[in-house]
């Protein structure tokens, strides 16, 4: 739907107007006006995000043997379990229902994190009973959703602006906007090459001598529905990151947020006990 805009006029205090210069530069917002939309949406509550999907259900197979009987989603750091960390960011921006994509040991994840209400948040939860990749997890929960939502895997901490990401993501009207860290260690990552504020070239796990690249895909994107049209209509087994994203890189729709924010991934004993170590909680 196309967005419908009415033009005003206002008087700013000479203060408050170099306030919104720096706001605008910080954030690299290329108007005043847009900088002063932005905030606008941000005080008012506009145009929140109020679902996301947490992709919880894989087996952790490089974090074995903690994860035989452990999810690695409930592995414990710094006083909490690792998705309660993703709970936190998703609350802290106005999201309040969660679908929880669940498959290895389900049945723990359940019984450990309950409804949401502890942690002021509503859960649903979808079970694939056998694997489905990434995409198929996904199309469960697919009639739970209303409208723009983000997409967020268990397995990873991130310090990032959500509000910021969506202006950015309705400025490149894009159809997914992913969330870009930079890292000196590309291995066993997502990378990611980047044209001004889209993605050009999605390259998973590639050979670290086969590109120059150091963006990677942080594991948090913003989605539209429409998403759904890249996806089967039913059920199946499907990677998004193989399959999905590159359709949408396609049609010039997949746009790419750096962020400056602290971030970790989880997957390895090395990358969990570097995690434990550093990173911090606000």
């Amino acid at each position: 739907m196309a967005r419908s805009y009415k033009r005003i006029t206002m008087s700013l205090d000479r203060e408050v107007l170099k306030s919104l210069e720096n706001y605008a530069n910080d954030r690299k917002i290329n108007s005043l006006s847009a900088a002063a939309e932005n905030i606008l949406r941000k005080g008012l509550g506009v145009g929140k995000v109020r679902q996301a999907v947490i992709m919880a259900g894989g087996q952790a197979k490089r974090l074995r043997p903690f994860t035989y009987e452990f999810p690695k989603p409930l592995m414990p750091l710094q006083g909490k379990a690792i998705i309660e960390h993703s709970f936190a960011l998703l609350k802290k921006y106005g999201v309040e229902e969660v679908i929880i994509a669940l498959g290895y040991l389900a049945d723990k994840m359940k019984e450990a994190l309950g409804d949401g209400s502890r942690y002021g948040l509503k859960f649903i939860y979808v079970e694939e009973k056998s694997p489905l990749g990434t995409a198929g997890s996904l199309i469960l929960a697919k009639k739970y959703l209303t409208g723009p939502f983000f997409l967020v895997w268990a397995d990873v901490l991130i310090d990032i602006d959500l509000d910021d990401l969506a202006h950015y993501h309705r400025q490149n009207r894009a159809i997914g906007t992913m969330a870009l860290a930079t890292v000196d260690d590309i291995t066993d990552l997502g990378v990611i090459e980047l044209q001004g504020g889209l993605i050009k070239k999605f390259i998973e796990k590639p050979d670290p001598k086969n590109t120059t690249s150091h963006l990677i895909n942080a594991g948090l994107v913003l989605f539209e529905l429409s998403v759904f049209d890249f996806l089967p209509k039913r059920v199946k087994a499907v990677s998004i990151e193989r399959e999905v994203y590159p359709q949408i890189v396609a049609k010039n729709k997949l746009a790419g947020y750096p962020f400056q924010g602290a971030w970790f991934d989880t997957g390895t004993p090395d990358r969990y006990e570097r995690a434990l170590k550093k990173w911090h909680i606000k």
